[in-house]
């Protein structure tokens, strides 16, 4: 099983001098696309709204095995990261089919000044006994 949640407010630059209106435009169509197709998916949610000016994008999920939706969330982030390096967000996941062995925790990737780095969710992780208690 994995599931997964994030939001992310879209930033063509991360300094108010280095904005550009047509960039962002761009971006913001670009990532609507993409989007829209995630959001298709019958186990994933996604959308791209504006709120008070500010693009925002939300996604969750849940499926079964990691295989499904999950490799194109990541790399949406990753995508935002490289197109509009002026973004910021957390994107959250758990995965205990996880191929690294970090199946008992929830990752974080943090999304901020054009980069996107995983890390330990400290307040949910290790899931079990923090989420949920063996039996």
């Amino acid at each position: 099983m994995i599931e997964y949640q994030g939001w992310a407010t879209i930033r063509e630059a991360f300094r108010e001098q280095d904005e550009n209106e047509t960039k962002l435009v761009y971006v913001t169509r670009e990532l609507a696309a993409l989007v829209d197709e995630l959001g298709q998916r019958p186990w994933c949610e996604a959308k791209l709204t504006q709120i008070n000016g500010a693009y925002r994008l939300f996604i969750m999920g849940n499926r079964n095995h990691a295989s499904g939706d999950w490799p194109e969330v990541l790399a949406l982030f990753e995508w935002v990261a490289e197109n509009a390096p002026g973004s910021y967000g957390i994107l959250s996941v758990l995965d205990d089919e996880d191929a690294e062995s970090r199946n008992n925790e929830f990752q974080v990737f943090v999304l901020r000044r054009g980069t996107l780095k995983r890390g330990v969710d400290p307040h949910l992780s290790p899931y079990f006994p923090m989420v949920e208690e063996l039996q």
